[in-house]
């Protein structure tokens, strides 16, 4: 009796156990090299992501546009590129600034005050730029541009908030 007892508790728990073991992620299937950023993205997102950045694909621009964009866009990273330098040396010093034994708190105040005044001559500069750029269009291709701005800002908010999604969902 104490066999068949037992044998009824250590069977079920048995196949619940080796049950939990297969439903892990990866497990039963065959193993796949690891995906790129690019390749776990939506397809929708791939395409998006495909096109230039700034959305000046399919605006039908005009040689001198596409010269004085491209003029416009080399002095632009440039500038970012300094500022987002600056960022990094600044937060590399607020990390050196927060760990130390002694703590001074007015350095670290310092240090985040310098750090937003770059934040904000980044997004000044980014937001002069977008100006020259929409300064130099059409209104149609103004119209398409800002479309494609908002769509932009749209996609990195999604990527941001599912990174990886891919078209299965999973």
């Amino acid at each position: 009796m104490k066999k068949i007892i037992s044998s009824i508790i250590i069977v079920p728990t048995a196949l619940l156990l080796s049950t939990a073991v297969w439903a892990q992620p990866g497990m039963g299937k065959p193993n796949k090299p690891q995906q790129t950023q690019n390749e776990q993205m939506h397809p929708q997102c791939k395409k998006e992501c495909q096109r230039d950045r700034m959305g000046f694909d399919d605006l039908k621009l005009s040689d001198e546009q596409k010269t004085k964009i491209k003029d416009l866009k080399t002095a632009q990273m440039k500038e970012s590129m300094k500022l987002r330098n600056k960022m990094e040396e600044l937060r590399a010093h607020l990390k050196t600034l927060s760990t130390a034994d002694a703590t001074d708190m007015k350095a670290i105040n310092a240090t985040i005050d310098e750090i937003t005044q770059t934040q904000n001559q980044l997004m000044k500069s980014r937001e002069t730029f977008k100006q020259q750029i929409r300064g130099l269009l059409t209104d149609e291709q103004r119209v398409e541009f800002d479309l494609r701005q908002n769509n932009q800002h749209r996609h990195q908010r999604n990527e941001r908030m599912h990174p990886g999604f891919d078209d299965k969902g999973e």
